[in-house]
């Protein structure tokens, strides 16, 4: 019986019993043995945390970062960290780490945050090994160190975060701190992938479309860009509209390409802003609609694609579907030139 349990804690938690004021925490928190009570729960844990529990000096520690039952307070939660990071609370040792590296409540040290994350990650603590590789990795305020930061992706890979086994597969492709092994990269991004992590899976697409460490496979691809550019990832979208356009791996179906290209132009992908101009241009996938071609042109354009200026230029120039403007026409030629767009150079 829960509730009895809870009535019992309640009766022990007021004589001062640490362990009772923990637990009872605990079962205020989740709503266990009657109504969840985020307030009584973060009061009990600090009382027991003011008593040296060292587990609900982290648990408190944490409630007051995201204000939780007390109102946020991060410099003292860093407090409540180092206080049970020093007695070995693991947790602790991350949250106190993670907080040092970010400068999350006090002033940013590389050095104290890789001593405590180091012990945690040693300890077995996943996202205190990603964390740490992660910091390694970026070079940000750690020395930049490919070789420990492809030793603790491997960890927290090897425990199953994700995110680590995408972090993973990309240094063993590049060779960041390894000899390049695009095989085994295929064998981490295919884990990430299948846990639906997007950028993997897009990742994954391109292997197979360029047949880089695995048997070139249309098919496998479009099947890796639909589920990449059904989560949102732009240049998926892009390379899923071309498959669709140039029927790679997937029946040609123009319209279904111009619907992935449109996607990702929306996503200010500036090869798809182009590539949508082109398909109202020359009406695949749709009518010929010059107004929405150069709408596109001009946008793509305009954040820097030499060749939609090139092509804007010659519309301006000519008057198709514009009203010829030689200024206009100049000023794209030019940009385009500049860009290294060889007609345009010539004129």
């Amino acid at each position: 019986d829960m509730s009895l349990s809870r009535e019992l804690l309640q009766k022990a938690a007021e004589q001062s019993l640490m362990d009772a004021q923990f637990l009872l925490g605990q079962m205020c928190a989740v709503g266990e043995g009657g109504e969840a009570n985020e307030e009584e729960a973060t009061r009990l844990y600090r009382r027991a945390a003011d008593q040296g529990h060292t587990e609900a000096q982290n648990i408190f520690g944490q409630r007051l970062v995201d204000g939780i039952g007390a109102p946020p307070d991060a410099v003292e939660a860093l407090q409540w960290f180092a206080l049970a990071a020093e007695k070995g609370c693991v947790p602790a040792q991350y949250n106190y780490g993670r907080h040092l590296l970010q400068g999350e409540g006090v002033t940013i040290n590389g050095g104290t945050a890789a001593h405590w994350l180091r012990l945690a990650a040693v300890a077995g603590h996943t996202e205190a090994q990603f964390v740490l590789a992660d910091a390694y990795d970026s070079g940000l305020v750690f020395q930049h160190n490919p070789k420990e930061a492809l030793k603790w992706y491997r960890k927290a890979a090897e425990a199953g975060k994700i995110e680590a086994q995408f972090a993973l597969a990309v240094s063993l492709e590049c060779g960041e701190g390894c000899v390049p092994d695009v095989e085994e990269a295929v064998k981490w991004y295919d884990l990430a992938g299948e846990n639906g992590h997007a950028p993997a899976q897009f990742n994954l697409g391109v292997l197979y479309l360029q047949g880089h460490g695995v048997v070139p496979d249309d098919e496998k691809a479009v099947h890796y860009f639909k589920l990449a550019a059904e989560q949102g990832i732009a240049n998926a979208q892009c390379n899923l509209g071309a498959m669709y356009e140039r029927g790679r791996g997937v029946e040609e179906d123009h319209a279904a390409a111009l619907k992935w290209y449109e996607s990702a132009a929306e996503a200010e992908l500036l090869k798809a802003q182009y590539n949508v101009a082109v398909m109202h241009h020359v009406g695949r996938g749709t009518d010929m609609d010059m107004t929405k071609a150069v709408e596109w042109y001009e946008r793509a354009a305009n954040h820097g694609h030499a060749t939609a200026q090139y092509v804007l230029a010659t519309l301006y120039h000519h008057g198709e579907g514009v009203e010829a403007n030689p200024k206009v026409a100049a000023k794209w030629y030019r940009a385009a030139a500049g860009q290294g767009v060889a007609e345009a150079q010539l004129l």
